[in-house]
C-alpha cells in the first residue's frame, strides 16, 4: 500500500513504496481494495511502514485484517528486527500464532525469551543458532509439534543420532545438516525393529554433498523392496498444501505392526535430500481423492 493507493488507513498512516512500478497501485483505490481482498497475501510486495505514535500495535494490527478481510494472524515471523517490541505486547496482540518461525538474534537470551512467550504452537521453524551452542534442546524435540523445521546456518555441523530418536514432531524437515549414512541406517534399523519415534509422519533430511551414491550404505543390512523408479505413489502430511510424489524409493516394514514406509534417498546431485514416508492411513493419497 503506498501513499497513491492509500484506502481506510488512519490519517496520520504513512507507507513508503518499495515498488512505484507494480501495477496495483496504478488502480482506482476501490479497484485496489477489491484487488487486495482476494489476492494471495504472499504475493503482496515487501512495504515499509513510517510508524506513527498516535497509534498503537492493536491499531495497525486490526486495520491490515481489515484491508486483507482476515480474521487473524496464523503466522509470526520473528527477527533480529523483532527486538525492538515487547514479546508480551506482541502475544497479547496476535496471541499464539499456528505457525512460529524464529530467525537467530545477537541477543541470546531474547532468542530464548522468544520460545518461552509463543511455545507450544503446532509448528516450528527455527534457525539452529537460536539455542545455546547450536544445540536443539530435548525440551524442544519431545514436543508434540505438527511439523518441525530446523534450519542450520553455521557450515560443518552434524546431525546427531540423538536428534533423530528423541523428537516427536509428526513432520521433521531438517536442513543443513549433515548426516552419516551409517546413523540414518541405525535410526532406521530402530524405527523397524524396536518402533522408534512412532509419531513420525515424514522425516527429510538436506545437506551440501559430493554426488556420492550413499543409498547403498543408508540401506546395508535391511530388509527392503525396492520400488520401480517409474512407479509414483502419493503422500500427504502436515505442512504441504499438496499431496508428495513418491518416486520409487525403498519400502520397509516395522516389526510388530507391519506399518510401512519408505526410504528415499536422492543424492545424484551436489546436494543430498534422504526422505522417510511412513504410510499411515491418512498419509494414503489414493487417484480417486484427487
Amino acid at each position: 500500500m503506498s501513499k497513491r493507493a492509500r484506502l481506510t488507513a488512519p490519517p496520520a498512516a504513512m507507507m513508503e513504496e518499495e515498488n512505484p512500478q507494480f501495477p496495483l497501485f496504478r488502480l482506482p483505490q476501490k479497484e485496489i481494495l477489491r484487488t487486495i481482498r482476494v489476492m494471495p497475501i504472499n504475493l503482496i510486495i515487501p512495504t515499509k511502514l513510517d510508524w506513527n505514535n498516535n497509534f498503537e500495535l492493536k491499531d495497525w494490527l486490526q486495520h491490515i485484517l481489515t484491508v486483507f478481510n482476515r480474521k487473524d494472524v496464523d503466522t509470526l515471523h520473528l527477527t533480529s528486527e523483532s527486538t525492538q517490541f515487547n514479546l508480551d505486547d506482541l502475544k497479547e496482540n496476535f496471541g499464539r500464532p499456528s505457525l512460529l518461525i524464529v530467525e537467530e538474534t545477537p541477543n541470546q537470551e531474547y532468542n530464548q525469551l522468544m520460545l518461552q512467550t509463543f511455545l507450544p504452537v503446532d509448528r516450528l521453524n527455527i534457525s539452529l543458532q537460536v539455542f545455546e551452542n547450536s544445540r536443539i534442546p530435548p525440551e524442544i524435540l519431545t514436543k508434540n509439534f505438527l511439523n518441525l523445521q530446523i534450519l542450520n546456518l553455521e557450515y560443518g555441523l552434524k546431525l546427531t543420532l540423538d536428534v533423530l530418536l528423541t523428537a516427536k514432531a509428526k513432520t521433521l524437515y531438517l536442513r543443513e545438516l549433515h548426516c552419516d549414512e551409517l546413523d540414518f541406517n541405525k535410526f532406521i534399523k530402530r524405527w523397524m525393529r524396536h518402533g522408534a519415534y512412532p509419531e513420525l509422519e515424514y522425516l527429510c533430511i538436506t545437506f551440501p554433498g559430493c554426488g556420492r551414491k550413499s543409498d547403498l550404505k543408508v540401506m546395508r543390512g535391511l530388509w527392503h523392496v525396492q520400488m520401480p523408479f517409474n512407479e509414483i505413489r502419493l503422500f500427504k502430511t502436515e505442512g504441504y498444501d499438496a499431496p508428495i510424489q513418491v518416486r520409487g524409493g525403498n519400502d520397509i516394514r516395522r516389526k510388530g505392526d507391519g506399518m510401512k514406509a519408505t526410504i528415499e534417498v536422492d543424492d545424484i546431485t551436489l546436494f543430498n535430500r534422504w526422505h522417510m514416508y511412513v504410510w499411515k492411513e491418512h498419509c494414503v493419497v489414493e487417484n480417486d481423492e484427487l
